[in-house]
């Protein structure tokens, strides 16, 4: 599996958590915050996933190592690196 090094998947977020609270949450923890950052929907249901994009891999290490198990509203959160997908 072919990990992209400065692109992170967030996983388990909780639905209610909007994306400009999740920012923050990183901001207020001291974590360089993403150059893109998207949620990602399924039509109009989010699926609580989003995606990040950073500068440098150290600035997404960072993130993962930072934010991977913090627990907002119940749900711990999963980060991992962004997979590339078969093919590309």
């Amino acid at each position: 599996e072919d990990a992209i090094p400065n692109a992170i998947v967030v996983k388990n977020i909780n639905f209610a958590i909007k994306r400009e609270e999740l920012l923050q949450t990183m901001a207020d923890r001291g974590l360089p915050l993403p150059y893109a950052f998207n949620y990602h929907f399924d039509g109009a249901m989010f699926r609580g996933l989003a995606f990040g994009n950073f500068r440098t891999p150290e600035e997404a290490a960072r993130v993962i190592v930072g934010l991977n198990g913090v627990t907002l509203l119940g749900r711990p959160l999963k980060v991992e690196y962004k997979k590339t997908l078969p093919g590309t």
